[in-house]
């Protein structure tokens, strides 16, 4: 429910706002398409078929899901790779293996917010 306040909020609002008309007296633009990453481990395909389906309601004309993991790797110019992601809540280890995400991928309970907790301590 959240999430889909926070989508019809964010293209109702939000970028309309940020993508002006060509010229004051037009119509507003289209909507842009979207593109979204996710990680495996906590955006499973039904939960992506929900999304899509109510974003699509919103008028979106087109919309891309990707995992995160290939992503990281491809920045750097890999396609097969260790993804370690620090997070403010946890830790996601993820293999790839030419672009294609290994099952088995593991979530750790400490994150980048308990570290900083840990250093304003001392």
């Amino acid at each position: 429910e959240q999430a889909h306040l926070f989508f019809s909020y964010l293209f109702t609002e939000i970028l309309p706002s940020l993508i002006p008309p060509p010229n004051p007296s037009s119509n507003p633009p289209p909507m842009p398409p979207l593109f979204l990453s996710f990680s495996p481990l906590s955006f499973p395909p039904s939960d992506q078929q929900h999304l899509a389906s109510f974003l699509f309601n919103l008028h979106l004309p087109a919309l891309s899901f990707s995992p995160a993991p290939p992503l990281a790797l491809f920045s750097v110019g890999k396609w097969s790779g260790l993804v370690v992601d620090v997070g403010e809540g946890g830790v996601r280890v993820e293999g790839v293996v030419e672009g294609n995400v290994r099952e088995g991928g593991e979530k750790g309970g400490y994150g980048g917010g308990d570290v900083s907790e840990c250093l304003g301590k001392l």
